[in-house]
């Protein structure tokens, strides 16, 4: 199998991320102080099939990791961003741009194993649902 794409090469500076599915072009978005170690997680998570965004693990399997990208699309140039600030920047982003693969709406909130959520479908049918990765 081959492996996740970085689209383009990208300085270790704060950004605004997207793990595309170059199939059929949904996206998980993020952020990071440290895109480089934040891509090799995810790589390492979702090639192990341990990733906690079960949405997204799931599409990888099915689709394969070779069919996604890993794409920077929002920096500030080199200077530090407060966390808070970064998190504010991907919660609005989230909410304009609506991710495919993105469960939570809350930047940097982790989905901890065990963890319920309640998830609208675009239908508008809401489900409760858990985190049972380990």
């Amino acid at each position: 199998m081959l492996d996740m794409k970085i689209k383009e090469a990208f300085p270790d500076i704060p950004c605004l991320y997207k793990i595309i599915n170059v199939i059929n072009g949904d996206f998980y978005l993020g952020s990071t102080i440290v895109p480089n170690a934040r891509f090799r997680e995810h790589f390492r998570l979702l090639k192990k099939k341990q990733h906690p965004n079960i949405h997204l693990q799931r599409a990888v399997n099915k689709y394969g990791l070779h069919n996604f990208e890993f794409v920077c699309f929002r920096n500030w140039g080199g200077y530090e961003v407060p966390r808070d600030v970064l998190y504010r920047q991907e919660e609005i982003y989230i909410e304009n741009m609506k991710p495919t693969y993105n469960i939570s709406k809350v930047a940097g909130k982790p989905w901890v194993p065990g963890e319920k959520w309640i998830v609208t479908r675009p239908t508008g049918e809401m489900l409760e649902i858990t985190n049972l990765s380990k």
